[in-house]
């Protein structure tokens, strides 16, 4: 039993459904809503910069909670829904286009969003990824024909972009602002190797260089 009517979880990802799941774990048993601006049930967000944006697995493969499992929750889902504040004192969650959810405890586990840059908001042929949408939009253009990818940081993600762009036939380039892909995280010497790979499987790699806006070519297109 519990003494909290209801419990928010604002954020419908990994995160979010795994605070839901300890909840129920624990012996909560009141309302559980989750909140989530995306459409889509939790997936594997991973596999989007490899096996998905390939062609190698397909969005079904990416679920992280089968019917059984969704039903043994026992939540609602508000998805498609974009939290956009909080009431304090009014106890409530406030929904982007004027709804209030009045509840009685809330989990942020909003995690992280794509940074865009300067000048690319409003281009084609330019994208981010973060959720399975940006990865299908970008799967789709890829899969037009062979065209020139510029990847933007090389870190994990955009390191595993590369790759499977040119492993798709593409001619790519990757800028990094640092002197080699992932050496905050690896080190100079993982780095070095890293380096290697890129050049290996035929990516230009622009290290040591950063972007300071994106433009369009005057028909909207970057």
């Amino acid at each position: 039993m519990s003494t909290l009517g209801t419990i928010t979880v604002v954020g419908a990802s990994l995160a979010g459904t795994y605070a839901a799941q300890a909840l129920r774990d624990q012996g909560y048993d009141g309302r559980l809503v989750l909140v989530g601006d995306e459409h889509h049930r939790p997936y594997d967000r991973p596999p989007l910069s490899k096996e998905y944006l390939t062609g190698a697995v397909t969005a079904d493969r990416l679920a992280l909670a089968d019917a059984e499992d969704v039903a043994e929750l026992d939540a609602e889902w508000l998805l498609g829904t974009r939290a956009a504040g909080l009431d304090l004192p009014g106890r409530a969650v406030l929904l982007e286009g004027g709804g209030r959810l009045v509840t009685d405890g809330v989990v942020l586990a909003t995690g992280a969003a794509a940074r865009g840059l300067p000048g690319g908001t409003h281009l084609e042929g330019v994208h981010t990824l973060r959720t399975l949408d940006d990865a299908a939009a970008l799967r789709e253009e890829l899969s037009r024909g062979q065209v020139r990818v510029l990847v933007v940081g090389a870190g994990f993600i955009g390191s595993e972009v590369a790759s499977s762009c040119a492993t798709m036939g593409h001619q790519v380039t990757v800028v990094e602002a640092a002197e080699e892909p992932l050496l905050p995280q690896l080190g100079p010497e993982l780095a070095a190797v890293c380096a290697a790979l890129h050049a290996d499987h035929g990516v230009t790699l622009l290290t040591g260089t950063g972007v300071a806006a994106l433009h369009g070519d005057g028909r909207g297109r970057v």
